[in-house]
């Protein structure tokens, strides 16, 4: 793992010596295309640079520190439609961007599912984007429960800490998480382990749907979520920010500070966050021992020049999680529907403590990514390092019974080749290797090592209305590991194994814009995943999921054939788009209880559940529409259906999330002439979750139900700063019920009840000094 952590590093150095690049820089102005008045404070960035800036009083902006070519520039302003252009930078001409008064903001840049920064409307991926004030001021406990209200994305829960991605269907391993662009590595197999990362630190996220092996290699089967670092301050600036939660349900308490400058292109950021909660209240009462802690800080520190950047980034995340634990036998059978079993009657007020079962989570960082141009090619280098430590403990904080400590080393290079006839060329490889130490008494899994490398080639061409792209990758990925050390509690001797798995993904999209107002989009791709290993070694009992687990030495990799096609239409009050998509699976890989295997341990009697697979097949959709009746009133609509068929035992797939259907209605009055207010909105929304029938033959159905929703927000004018403030109430029916993916509903734990959640984020202490010019 050194050897290839130093090689990355060294590679970037050598290649950094080598670079010769022009000064560039970008300037220009930003208007309103029918008045041309100038528009102050409109945001101006190179997503492939991480940098940008924001217009001056006069509407003017300056970008410096650039290579001398070209690059894909993005404006935004509120109440305007986001423009992108490509700009070459080593013109040194001005750039006037007239930007087109609608309600409607669309038209983002995304970096994911592509080798370059891209309008989504060019990628043929279905890939949608979260900004980061939506991030913070939603009313979530953490960040993938910030998304699971984006058609498309579901999330299984484990009380009210953990939660995990699901997208169309598919979730644990088949999900990949990154980290501004570093692959999450955790325990992300296990049903009670969640995502280990801040939700105030995400700059915005963009949610891929669908395989993406082609740029990620395993795991991405299902989808990735791409959690990007905000951008760095803009030039000679020195700032900061206060984001501040409470919620009424949990008493949670959660806070977040955040210092940023940059000096002549030399930037740095440092964030700190910390949550608290008791345990969460349902309409029958308090469920015991759900509530959690939460730390986090991360920094990072690059610098911008002519030869592109380099960023260092660190972190530290521990939480402390109480696992909700009762002698109760799990329900079962699908004729079954979960009641109360169990809740804590007595108590009117939340439960703040901590208390045994628990598992103590930390999870530290260091990455390095490099951007260098070379000539009219351009070379990324980035490297990782990451430690996770995962621990039970039952009885005592003294001696956990489960201790385990996972190494990651990830890292890759791609490079770019100069464009040629339109065509953009993409060649890559990426590397991991990974090695878990069990230190505790207990052991899910087997201390083992993995070693991962893959390469691809991408190429890409835009011509008039039409965008083409293709690539294919090969990838092995070899897995040795020890024994399983299970003492006497044993269903199955598992000796030590060595395992490589390897194969060929890719994938072919296309998009075209039939008018202004419309384009269509198509892509087919090829998914792998090699089996984890849970699935492979499990023999166990694992805190929280009620079950015990035995998993199978001879599963194949999974691999998936998705075939995805999507409208999207869209003038200045009205946007749509619907995404339909087919996703054959082979080898897929589940769990089965045949209704009669049970084990007892020294925490009780427990359904035993084997690794298993066969052939599966989803099919499914979402559809989103938002209207502007007119500029202070829009409504929002969204649905989203899986289908999920085992095609070996032709039962339906678990974990499958029901019909979906989301209503909101938001008002926004502008207030002009009131000085410390800039405008105020009202929302009321209602999500309903259908029930959900379809189910495989150890699940529970779930019944039908409805939350409504209501908040305000306030923009407050703080001198040249905007306050955000909100107040947003959740199932303000106080509605009992079960979510389809909530786990503990198996032992009749329901989901929380109603909850008012106060956000407030406050930007402090701006600095902006003289720029500096460098020298070449």
């Amino acid at each position: 793992m050194k050897i290839l952590f130093s090689t990355l590093l060294l590679c970037a150095q050598v290649v950094l010596s080598y670079t010769i690049a022009a000064q560039g820089l970008v300037t220009g102005r930003v208007t309103d295309q029918q008045s041309g008045e100038t528009l102050p404070g409109a945001t101006v960035y190179i997503s492939e640079l991480k940098t940008g800036t924001t217009t001056d009083i006069n509407g003017m902006f300056r970008i410096t520190n650039l290579p001398a070519r070209k690059f894909l520039v993005q404006v935004k302003f509120l109440g305007y439609q986001t423009l992108s252009r490509t700009v070459d930078a080593g013109s040194l001409q001005e750039h006037d961007f007239s930007l087109q008064s609608s309600s409607i903001e669309a038209r983002e840049v995304v970096i994911t599912g592509t080798s370059t920064a891209s309008e989504s409307e060019r990628n043929s991926t279905p890939v949608v984007a979260v900004d980061r004030k939506e991030i913070s001021m939603h009313p979530s406990t953490n960040i993938i429960d910030a998304l699971a209200h984006t058609p498309g994305v579901s999330q299984i829960t484990t009380g009210g800490a953990v939660s995990k991605p699901v997208i169309r269907g598919l979730g644990f391993n088949r999900i990949v998480v990154l980290n501004d662009g570093v692959r999450q590595e955790g325990q992300q197999w296990g049903e009670e382990h969640g995502v280990e990362i801040d939700k105030f630190s995400a700059g915005r996220i963009e949610i891929l749907r669908g395989p993406a092996s082609l740029m990620y290699g395993s795991d991405a089967m299902g989808g990735v979520i791409n959690i990007i670092d905000p951008l760095p301050a803009p030039l000679n600036t020195l700032r900061g920010a206060l984001v501040t939660q409470y919620s009424s349900n949990e008493a949670m308490g959660a806070g977040s500070v955040m210092l940023e400058g940059n000096h002549n292109g030399v930037h740095g950021r440092v964030r700190g966050s910390y949550t608290s909660t008791g345990s969460y209240q349902t309409p029958v009462g308090t469920i015991g021992n759900t509530g959690y802690d939460q730390k986090d800080i991360n920094s990072n520190i690059g610098i911008n020049r002519k030869w592109g950047y380099s960023q260092l980034n660190l972190s530290g995340f521990e939480s402390t999680i109480g696992f909700y634990d009762d002698e109760i036998i799990p329900l079962r059978g699908p004729s079954q529907l979960p009641t109360i079993q169990h809740t804590d009657h007595e108590s009117e007020t939340v439960i703040r403590d901590v208390s045994f079962p628990l598992q103590e989570i930390g999870h530290w960082r260091a990455g390095l990514s490099n951007n260098l141009y070379i000539g009219k090619s351009r070379l990324v280098v980035n490297g990782a390092y990451q430690l996770n430590e995962r621990k039970e403990f039952v009885t005592s904080l003294e001696t956990p019974e489960l201790f385990m400590q996972l190494n990651t080393v990830t890292g890759e290079a791609k490079y770019f080749l100069p464009e040629r006839k339109a065509w953009l060329n993409t060649i890559g490889i990426a590397a991991m290797s990974q090695q878990n130490n069990n230190k505790g008494e207990e052991q899910l899994i087997p201390d083992y090592t993995l070693h991962d490398i893959g390469g691809f080639i991408f190429s890409q061409k835009t011509v008039g209305r039409t965008s083409v792209n293709a690539g294919v990758r090969f990838d092995t990925r070899t897995i040795d590991a020890a024994p399983l050390d299970k003492g006497l509690m044993t269903l199955v001797a598992l000796p030590d194994f060595k395992k490589t798995y390897a194969t060929v993904s890719g994938s072919i999209g296309s998009t075209y814009r039939i008018s202004k107002l419309m384009h269509i989009k198509a892509n087919v791709g090829r998914g792998f995943r090699a089996p984890n290993l849970a699935e492979l070694t499990s023999d166990g009992v694992h805190e929280g999921t009620q079950r015990y687990e035995i998993g199978n030495n001879f599963l194949k990799a999974e691999t998936s054939l998705q075939g995805d096609g999507g409208i999207i239409a869209e003038n200045k009050k009205l946007r749509a788009e619907l995404n339909l998509f087919a996703n054959k699976i082979s080898n897929y890989i589940y769990t089965r209880h045949n209704g009669t295997e049970f084990i007892g341990t020294d925490e009780g009697l427990f359904p035993v559940y084997r690794y298993t697979q066969g052939d599966a097949l989803l099919l499914g959709f979402e559809y989103a529409m938002d209207i502007h009746f007119y500029k202070s009133l829009h409504f929002e609509n969204a649905v989203s259906f899986v289908h999920g068929e085992n095609l070996k035992s032709n039962q339906p797939l678990p974990n499958i999330p029901p019909l979906q259907l989301h209503n909101e209605l938001e008002y926004e009055i502008e207030l002009s002439k009131v000085k410390w207010i800039d405008d105020i909105h009202f929302n009321v929304s209602v999500d309903n979750h259908f029930a959900q029938t379809r189910i495989d033959d150890n699940e529970l159905p779930s019944k039908t139900y409805s939350l409504l929703n209501a908040g305000i927000g306030l923009s407050l004018n703080a001198g040249n700063q905007n306050i955000d403030v909100s107040i947003n109430g959740t199932n303000l029916t106080d509605q009992l019920y079960f979510d389809h993916l909530n786990r503990l509903r198996y032992v009749g734990v329901p989901n929380k009840g109603r909850s008012f959640f106060l956000s407030a984020m406050i930007p402090f202490g701006i600095v902006k000094k003289k720029e500096v010019v460098i020298p070449n």
